[in-house]
């Protein structure tokens, strides 16, 4: 197991046990959590804030999307499955074509280590980056 995927298990485990204690204590840190993998894998495209004003983003064929409305365009429901799909691959989306936005389920599988310890760790930074981008949600 690489030193990455088991600071992640430690981390997420360690971050579970402290949710009983206070629900919105452990929220904040799963998304301060994820906030890190978003600055090392979105924020060249999505910019800091998630507006898609990242400091490629005008390289781009297409824009990248502003991650802070994602609740607003689904009718005020944060689409948790889908924007999981987006971020691993399972969901193709047309505008980010072949390169436009990577697949990080693949990237992060390069990372982890066998299975089914990385598969864990892969789903676990997946859900850090859903925690962070529901917590950056135009209210």
């Amino acid at each position: 197991m690489s030193r990455h995927s088991l600071a992640l298990c430690s981390a997420l485990a360690a971050l579970c046990v402290s949710a009983s204690a206070s629900a919105q204590t452990a929220e904040e840190k799963l998304a301060a959590a994820g906030h890190e993998e978003y600055l090392q894998y979105c924020v060249s495209c999505h910019g800091t804030g998630g507006k898609g004003d990242g400091p490629i983003a005008g390289d781009l064929s297409v824009a990248p999307a502003d991650l802070t409305h994602i609740s607003v365009r689904h009718g005020g429901v944060f689409p948790e499955a889908m924007i999981a799909e987006f971020i691993d691959g399972r969901r193709r989306v047309r505008a980010h074509g072949p390169a436009n936005m990577p697949v990080w389920g693949h990237r992060f599988d390069r990372e982890a280590p066998t299975a089914p310890a990385g598969d864990i760790a892969i789903r676990g930074r997946v859900l850090l980056l859903i925690e962070y981008l529901r917590s950056i949600q135009a209210k």
